[in-house]
């Protein structure tokens, strides 16, 4: 039984690893558009870096924040800019969706964490 268990707790750690970096590039994708298109919005957010992509001639220290800010914010608001562009909409609710997938899976690593221990102190004899 443990031996199941822990195998599910890492294809799950895995599967949330992946879900985790997939919204990280599509989160960088809306920002690349954000700054190529609409600069004027992209500077009033702060001037964000994505997490694998940085504009040249941007201070990451202060980039890093503002990234912060951005990502949280376009977690749960739609940018005004983006209802505008049917293409960076699409990517926009693959970034939702990508992002509520990776949150379920941190979850559920919890729990099958929780479970674990529960049946490692508590559980069964083989």
């Amino acid at each position: 039984m443990f031996n199941i268990m822990f195998t599910a707790l890492l294809c799950t750690v895995v599967l949330a690893f992946g879900a985790g970096v997939l919204g990280f590039v599509f989160f960088d994708r809306l920002l690349r558009v954000c700054f190529l298109q609409h600069r004027s919005e992209w500077e009033l957010c702060g001037r964000p870096i994505g997490f694998f992509w940085v504009p040249r001639d941007v201070k990451v220290e202060r980039a890093g924040m503002a990234r912060t800010t951005v990502f949280a914010n376009w977690l749960f608001r739609v940018p005004a800019w983006l209802r505008e562009d049917g293409e960076a909409l699409l990517a926009y609710n693959k970034f939702r969706r990508i992002n509520a997938l990776s949150s379920l899976l941190a979850v559920v690593v919890i729990a099958e964490l929780i479970a674990l221990v529960v049946l490692v102190f508590f559980g069964v004899k083989e």
